[in-house]
């Protein structure tokens, strides 16, 4: 990499952290009493909040559909069911699962792909009875390294790379778990993570490897905490940086892209 691309690469992360600045992890951080920011119901965040099962199951649904809708389906299952209890989930058959997360008659169906999520909900509900005591919150118990619980969340089927490490850093920012190794915590990269990685040239696409990439600039990057590259390019690929049209200069939330004066908007044209 030569010394203009060093610089540059380096502007780009200033103004990515000045746009949402690291979260500080040298303590225990207090429980949000909402999640008003991620556009959730206040009911359906005291349940995302209060019950470390429903955090684990919305992390889950949080697969190729918009992150407000994943979220909100441990709250609509829970409707549906009567209850979010753990044991009783796992001990249900497919097709009886299926059906709530379906809806049938009790309304829209939870996800794109209802037997997809019916398959890895039960599997976590198994994993959780027979390894965790039932609560997720066994997974990732105060001062436990973030290695070691992203570890134990990668065994359960649904918990990919982009939501393990996504799930640990909310874990100390909003849910008031203290883990150690914080700066050991990956980008959680999404599709908006990898495209603003792209159009600002900090990777190119490498097909396939593009994530790999992205994960390794990242730790270049910063090596003292990758993860706190997450917020910022998520915000800015979510906001302006879309897929179809980008909105570098429009105006949303009061502001315009922070890095419009800089961006070397690769593959815009």
């Amino acid at each position: 990499m030569g010394s203009n691309d060093s610089g540059y690469h380096g502007q780009i992360v200033q103004e990515m952290l000045a746009f949402i600045s690291p979260p500080d992890f040298s303590h225990k951080n207090e429980k949000a009493t909402h999640l008003d920011s991620w556009g959730l119901s206040r009911e359906v965040a005291k349940l995302v909040l209060d019950d470390p099962n429903a955090f684990l199951i919305g992390s889950i649904f949080d697969y190729q559909i918009p992150f407000r809708k994943a979220w909100e389906a441990p709250f609509k299952l829970k409707q549906r069911l009567g209850h979010l209890d753990i044991l009783v989930i796992a001990d249900m058959e497919f097709d009886d699962l299926y059906a709530h997360v379906h809806g049938g008659g009790q309304g829209k169906a939870l996800h794109r792909f209802n037997s997809i999520l019916t398959r890895k909900v039960l599997s976590a509900c198994k994993r959780l009875v027979v390894q965790y005591g039932g609560s997720a919150a066994n997974i990732w118990p105060d001062r436990s390294s973030a290695p070691e619980v992203m570890s134990r969340l990668e065994e359960f089927d649904g918990i990919s790379q982009k939501i393990g490490n996504m799930m640990i850093r909310l874990l100390g920012t909003s849910f008031g778990v203290h883990l150690t190794q914080w700066n050991k915590i990956d980008v959680a990269v999404d599709r908006h993570v990898e495209r603003v990685f792209r159009r600002t040239g900090l990777v190119n696409d490498g097909g396939r490897r593009t994530k790999r990439l992205v994960i390794d600039k990242a730790k270049e990057l910063c090596p003292d905490f990758p993860g706190k590259l997450d917020d910022p390019a998520f915000n800015i690929g979510e906001r302006w940086c879309s897929e179809q049209r980008p909105l570098c200069g429009e105006v949303r939330d009061g502001r315009i892209c922070p890095l419009n004066g800089i961006c070397q908007k690769v593959e815009i044209g």
